[in-house]
């Protein structure tokens, strides 16, 4: 019988295992393959593009510049970092980083899902916010921090206890019912309103002689409403995700398996890092939970 070695299931043992190169046919960025209606950008088909004119190489141009502005705030994803090691480390004699990048993207003609270029444009708006707010603080001192007993001293004031807007005793209601702090209590937490919270922390409506606008009080249950019927109209979704995710989980095992019995090696999966899989999955097909169930993902992968 032949020897046999363990090895530790994981995206990265997976692609040391695999040879490092760039499906040209994928989207440049993210490096996946999407379904049909997640739209592509296609510089090289555009009306007046010519491989020998760089004055035409609008869109490689541009999405160069944005990946080296990136990479030099160290910001790029760990993958997409890998496929820029893999032009540069080919050829390493250019003048010019961008320029590089842009020439490699003319010749293999690159593709890009607008969704992953809006993406770099999110994270250089992103770094040009921290520029801006690092500049501000050096010029302006920190603001007090804002504390409970903040909020309670404006409980007092004569101003909408939602909305802080002071418009006259006349257009406010005064609370008359502990009931009232009983359900803006249970609104605010459903929909994660901290300032409300805060407020309700000191004390009942009633106590604080808090006063609204009726049309403040009817527009924050109107949102709890509105989320509560989402948030119901979304689970059948996420079942349909949640599948999608799964299925992607066991692609990798299958995958694993396979490039693992080429070298005559034996994978092993800790239940960590499937669990941990099934969760990036859901996320990337569309869902973001702060918390998700992925107890049961082991045992259906197993099985």
């Amino acid at each position: 019988m032949a020897d046999s070695s363990f090895i530790l299931a994981s995206p990265s043992a997976l692609s040391e295992i695999q040879p490092l190169t760039i499906n040209w046919k994928l989207c440049f960025i993210c490096g996946k393959e999407e379904i049909k209606s997640v739209q592509l950008i296609k510089p090289y088909a555009k009306r007046g593009f010519r491989a020998d004119k760089p004055e035409t190489h609008g869109s490689y141009t541009s999405v160069a510049s944005k990946l080296e502005l990136i990479r030099n705030s160290n910001a790029l994803p760990e993958n997409l970092n890998k496929r820029l090691k893999i032009i540069f480390d080919a050829d390493d004699e250019f003048e010019s980083r961008e320029v590089a990048l842009q020439n490699t993207f003319v010749q293999n003609s690159a593709i890009f899902h607008k969704k992953c270029l809006t993406t770099l444009d999110n994270k250089l708006r992103e770094k040009r916010k921290r520029t801006e707010a690092n500049e501000y603080k050096t010029v302006n001192p920190t603001p007090a921090k804002r504390t409970r007993r903040s909020f309670t001293a404006q409980n007092f004031t004569k101003q909408c206890f939602f909305c802080d807007k002071d418009d006259g005793s006349y257009h406010l209601h005064k609370c008359s019912t502990k009931l009232l702090t009983k359900h803006v209590e249970k609104w605010a937490k459903y929909l994660m309103k901290d300032a409300l919270i805060a407020k309700l922390s000191e004390g009942d409506m009633c106590a604080t002689e808090a006063m609204y606008h009726k049309e403040c009080l009817t527009s924050i249950y109107n949102k709890y409403r509105d989320k509560v019927t989402s948030d119901k109209d979304s689970i059948d979704l996420f079942r349909d995700i949640e599948t999608k995710a799964l299925d992607n989980v066991v692609e990798f095992v299958k995958n694993t398996i396979i490039s693992c019995s080429e070298i005559k090696s034996t994978p092993v999966f800790p239940q960590k890092l499937l669990t941990d899989m099934f969760k990036e999955k859901i996320i990337h097909h569309g869902k973001l939970y702060d918390s998700i169930d992925a107890t049961g993902c082991y045992h259906l992968v197993s099985m």
